[in-house]
């Protein structure tokens, strides 16, 4: 796995240096900055995967400088610095999407566990963020017809309700759709033969040759439909 990089911002040059000397040791790619301006630039330019963000800064503050990365949904992590900070402050960080708020002056040791975890915390949601993409990716309802549509039409309307729904399909077509599954919602897919006569209502179904076949609630025997 290619080293992470991490982006120092701070206006105090002994924060900068001392920061980037631990971090290059722990093996990460450091580069610093000096403004929150200049960081900005930097971040439309080139890859990081955190910024370490000094709050008290010259012209543009980190918390501002904060809400303008979430604003560009720039993908980084962010952790809050300062030696003037209060709760209020802190809170006011986290609301905005840091990851974490440290308060100066800096214990080296605490800095790099607070990296690490914002480090793994991204790492956890880009894997997260894969594994839905990759999932919804596959997840789709194939066609274009007008029956297709209004089937989309009826899967929107049906889906906020807690109500049971029965889709009617030849049984090729189990085959060929892939019917999307929300994370509340659970779709089987079964035969109609298969379900015992005690849980169907009179329905009309194809059966495997597509011919349309009526299920009887009575004897639970398939008959041919009067109207095929």
């Amino acid at each position: 796995m290619s080293r992470e990089h991490i982006l120092v911002v701070d206006d105090e040059s002994g924060v900068r240096l001392s920061l980037k000397g631990v971090l290059e040791d722990e093996g990460y790619g450091v580069e610093t900055s000096v403004s929150a301006e200049e960081a900005l630039s930097l971040l439309e330019r080139n890859r990081y995967d955190l910024v370490i963000l000094d709050i008290w800064l010259p012209a543009m503050d980190g918390v501002e400088a904060l809400v303008t990365i979430r604003h560009r949904k720039l993908d980084v992590a962010v952790v809050m610095i300062s030696g003037h900070g209060t709760i209020e402050t802190a809170v006011k960080a986290i609301k905005c999407g840091a990851y974490d708020f440290v308060e100066k002056p800096l214990s080296l040791d605490k800095t790099v566990i607070v990296v690490k975890n914002a480090l793994q915390h991204r790492r956890l949601e880009l894997e997260n963020r894969y594994l839905r993409d990759r999932f919804e990716s596959k997840q789709v309802l194939i066609g274009d017809s007008l029956p297709m549509h209004e089937l989309r039409n009826e899967i929107t309307l049906a889906a906020p309700t807690n109500g049971r729904v029965l889709i009617q399909c030849r049984p090729a077509d189990t085959q060929r759709h892939v019917l999307p599954d929300p994370p509340d919602v659970k779709i089987i897919l079964c035969h109609i033969w298969n379900i015992q006569n005690t849980l169907a209502e009179e329905r009309h179904m194809p059966d495997r040759l597509g011919n349309i076949i009526s299920i009887s609630k009575g004897n639970g025997r398939p008959v041919p439909d009067p109207a095929a």
